[in-house]
């Protein structure tokens, strides 16, 4: 309200007004900025073949809903892979918010490893 008085008030000078008017675009402005730079970032996922796959997410969104999406592009089934950023496993609650993450980071996504001690031991000789 203090603006629109200020911006009626007669005994303004229309270069007065003027700037007034062009901070406030000004400020509109930065904060619209503000809001779409902060509030969605693009995140790539790294396959094992070396395809990645590019991921434009909100700040809050939960990696639950990227590592899914991500196993539906590809063909995979959830529970087959396991996804890592900066070498810590990712849990489906964490965020990018959380996480610290900037555009353009890299998660990587690793197939799940079968098998175990015993088939290894089946390639050792046997001694005797």
């Amino acid at each position: 309200m203090a603006e629109k008085a200020l911006s009626q008030d007669p005994g303004q000078t229309q270069s007065t007004q003027d700037l007034l008017q062009s901070t406030q675009d000004l400020l509109q402005s930065t904060q619209d900025q503000s809001q779409s730079t902060q509030s969605y970032i693009q995140i790539n996922v790294s396959g094992q073949d070396g395809s990645i796959v590019h991921f434009k997410v909100k700040m809050t969104t939960k990696m639950d809903k990227l590592m899914k999406a991500y196993c539906q592009r590809q063909g995979f089934n959830i529970e087959n892979l396991r996804f890592f950023f900066d070498g810590q496993p990712l849990k489906p609650s964490d965020t990018p918010t959380s996480l610290r993450m900037n555009d353009n980071d890299l998660i990587d996504a690793f197939q799940n490893q079968t098998g175990g001690e015993g088939s290894c031991l089946a390639l050792l000789p046997v001694v005797q």
